[in-house]
């Protein structure tokens, strides 16, 4: 299954949606090489952040964490923080669930690092979260909670009503835990 630029996001969600997550990740990592091979890193650093997003919902931590801190490298080259941030995010939730808690701080605090105060209130809603996910998997609740609710207050400072709902569902998953 080959596809262009275009195309390939379209193809990786209808084999999703059919099941067919072989095939998802056969057009990602075939997208990937040809970016790769064109010298497109930004392109390559979109396919393979898809791609981790891919791995962690199939259950493959170890692949998911390297195509994310791949993709999180090859943001940062682009100087495209959203996008690093989001791929060090990954890498946290992947992290968490191999119970690898070193990483996954590592990777939070680089994406808090990314996402500085006076960043754009979605990137840091980003960082906080990761950091929060970081601290709740190891079993820093508190920290993880204290967390969840300042990503409240940014979201409803900046009304951003999805990324609060996110926050406080995060909250109360980490209350209830």
């Amino acid at each position: 299954m080959s596809a262009s630029p275009s195309t390939e996001l379209e193809q990786v969600a209808a084999a999703v949606l059919d099941g067919r997550t072989d095939a998802a990740r056969t057009v990602l990592i075939e997208g990937g090489e040809r970016a790769r091979n064109a010298a497109d890193s930004a392109l390559q650093a979109r396919l393979l952040s898809r791609l981790a997003v891919l791995e962690l919902r199939l259950g493959e931590f170890s692949a998911a964490d390297a195509h994310a801190i791949q993709a999180a490298k090859l943001h940062a080259a682009e100087g495209d923080a959203a996008g690093q941030v989001a791929s060090l995010t990954y890498a946290v939730l992947a992290c968490a669930q191999l119970r690898r808690y070193d990483d996954a701080y590592a990777a939070a605090f680089a994406a808090h690092d990314v996402a500085p105060q006076g960043s754009r209130p979605e990137l840091r809603l980003m960082a906080t979260r990761a950091l929060g996910a970081a601290h709740s998997a190891a079993g820093s609740y508190e920290e993880g909670l204290q967390l969840f609710a300042r990503m409240i207050d940014i979201a409803r400072e900046a009304t951003l009503a999805t990324w609060e709902r996110t926050a406080r569902t995060d909250w109360l998953i980490v209350n209830l835990g």
